[in-house]
């Protein structure tokens, strides 16, 4: 991030906030950044993205349980029995469900935006081999490419997995995880919801989930990957 880095001052200005309240939001970690001694380099496509999505088109973000049932059901279009249980999904939520597949492709990065918290780290590929070999991980994203045969390639090695809170603290602490923007880990701690158990039961995210999470990336090419993918599942292919 080095090379393309801006300033506290300049991302401030871009997002028209104070010091103190851009502090907040790289220690939340809605604005990525490295601490070089007294001196913070800011990742410009952090402060553009969060600007995007404190500026939403897409209306009012959905809650945690509510986001999930979206993604699992393919954005509404197909909540089979075994979902609606899992969900306590009545009539008034099921019907809400069904009106999300109207929804623009771009507009899912804002709507689920709170499925998780993302975390993003540097390590060593020996411990991405030992947290890929966990059972409390689910792959997504950039990880899932091959799973779902979406149409592109990850040029560097990433570990991207849903995790349950309690892990991501776990390995957070017991690995030594070194927060980087750019870093070849991301963690994404699921919300303590009484659907976790339904929603991490596989080995990998199904290509609704996967979809979102590389819409989210800040990767041109792979955010555009993703929303195709959200077009496809919408489209019924």
């Amino acid at each position: 991030m080095a090379n393309e880095a801006i300033t506290t001052a300049e991302a401030s200005e871009r997002l028209g906030v104070s010091a103190q309240r851009l502090r907040q939001l790289i220690t939340s970690g809605d604005i990525h950044a490295e601490r070089h001694g007294h001196v913070w380099a800011i990742d410009p496509r952090s402060v553009s993205d969060y600007d995007r999505r404190r500026r939403p088109t897409a209306g009012r973000s959905l809650s945690p349980t509510m986001a999930w049932a979206a993604m699992l059901s393919d954005f509404g279009t197909a909540i089979d029995d075994e979902l609606a249980v899992a969900f306590d999904l009545h009539g008034t939520e099921r019907s809400r469900l069904e009106t999300l597949r109207d929804r623009q492709p771009g507009d899912w990065r804002w709507l689920a935006h709170r499925r998780a918290t993302t975390e993003r780290f540097n390590t060593f590929d020996a411990y991405l081999d030992r947290i890929a070999s966990r059972g409390d991980v689910v792959r997504t994203g950039v990880t899932a490419l091959s799973d779902h045969d979406v149409d592109l390639i990850a040029h560097e090695r990433h570990l991207d997995v849903y995790v349950p809170t309690s892990v991501a603290s776990q390995l957070t602490r017991t690995m030594r995880l070194e927060p980087r923007s750019m870093g070849n880990l991301t963690l994404r701690a699921v919300p303590d919801l009484d659907e976790a158990d339904f929603i991490m039961r596989r080995d990998v995210m199904p290509r609704s989930v996967v979809a979102v999470d590389l819409l989210d990336d800040a990767d041109e090419r792979t955010a555009r990957a993703g929303a195709d993918l959200i077009q496809d599942i919408l489209d019924g292919r």
